[in-house]
């Protein structure tokens, strides 16, 4: 059968055996990823907590950093009375 012989990685391997992604290669830089960042964390809590930021996540591999952009300008406090009308 032609099919034994289909990658792990391919549709149909998944979804006849779902067990079939702990085997595989592909998965074990995101599970890596996933432990680093679980002791991270626990580090960061075991420290305090308030002495510093929550350390950020280790970029993915294979993935595409979100980045978080604000977009706007400084306005007088004067301005910002009016525009919740607290005048």
């Amino acid at each position: 059968m032609i099919l034994q012989y289909l990658p792990a990685s391919s549709a149909y391997r998944k979804v006849s055996n779902p067990e079939i992604i702990w085997e595989s290669a592909e998965s074990l830089p995101m599970l890596i990823a996933a432990l680093i960042d679980d002791v991270r964390v626990g580090n960061w809590i075991h420290a305090g907590a308030k002495s510093s930021n929550r350390p950020k996540p280790i970029p993915r591999p294979g993935t595409k950093p979100s980045v978080k952009q604000t977009v706007g300008r400084a306005v007088p406090i004067e301005e910002m009375d009016k525009l919740l009308g607290r005048t």
